[in-house]
């Protein structure tokens, strides 16, 4: 056999399930049956995560019925879900799953309660029904956590704080501390891990301030590898900045993302 194209639709079919979305939908544009067995199915059956097929079946509209339609959607709509304080969509080029945080679902000190330090505001540019804005603090607090078990196995994962700066931001005369790392579920440390901590500038905005396509900028708080056997432990990622007692003001947190990176 001297043609790829010559095997049986079901070998075909089995070989493009092997390889990513992207490779998919590129090798559709090379032969009539390559097009054909792009939507069969049993292709992008394996691009959709089946430790959240539970949770995705839930949000999937019932007249999307084909698999490649259902994973286009998961990719183009993210879902709200834990009363809407945070989203979860997959990457389309690899089927990974990507998980965000929304400022609501983060633990701000001084943001409950206390509207003279922070206050919640609808943004038109987020996907979250508010966010946090800081009026002043003299110093910054902000935790979030995310279980790997929502996560896909074997994928190194980029923790991104997405936020807004106000053009009158004052108070950040010392670096803002930002760290990702693991704990056990039940919150206990885990041993020999160690954590890297970054040191962000404010004042001074340099090329860890990426803006995004959605209007929010965005740093990189830390990495990690989610392992092959889908180990249960809970990534937490940190901001904080409490050496300097002057006032700051001038930020608006949408909240954290989680994407996968390979």
């Amino acid at each position: 056999m001297n043609n790829i194209l010559e095997l049986p639709l079901d070998c075909l079919a089995q070989i493009l399930s092997l390889t990513s979305p992207r490779d998919v939908l590129r090798s559709s544009a090379v032969s009539k049956q390559l097009l054909a067995m792009s939507a069969f199915d049993t292709v992008w059956d394996k691009f959709i995560p089946s430790n959240c097929m539970d949770f995705i079946s839930l949000h999937i509209p019932p007249q999307i019925v084909s698999k490649k339609d259902q994973f286009m959607h998961l990719c183009d709509f993210p879902i709200l879900f834990d009363n809407s304080v945070k989203s979860f969509v997959l990457d389309k080029s690899s089927g990974k799953i990507r998980c965000m945080l929304g400022s609501r679902a983060l633990s701000i000190e001084w943001a409950v309660d206390t509207p003279h330090y922070w206050s919640w505001e609808a943004i038109p540019e987020s996907r979250f029904p508010e966010c946090a804005v800081l009026n002043q603090v003299s110093w910054v607090n902000i935790h979030g956590s995310i279980s790997t078990t929502l996560l896909s196995r074997g994928t190194t994962y980029g923790a991104y704080f997405v936020f807004k700066m106000d053009a009158n931001i004052t108070g950040y005369y010392k670096p803002v501390l930002m760290s990702v790392s693991v704990i056990s579920e039940d919150g206990s440390p885990i041993v020999n891990y160690v954590v890297e901590t970054k040191s962000v500038n404010f004042r001074a905005p340099g090329e860890l301030f990426i803006a995004r396509d959605d209007g929010w900028m965005e740093i990189e708080m830390g990495r990690y590898q989610v392992g092959v056997n889908g180990e249960s432990v809970q990534m937490v990622m940190t901001v904080w900045e409490h050496q300097c007692e002057y006032w700051k003001n001038g930020l608006v947190v949408d909240g954290i993302e989680i994407r996968p990176l390979s």
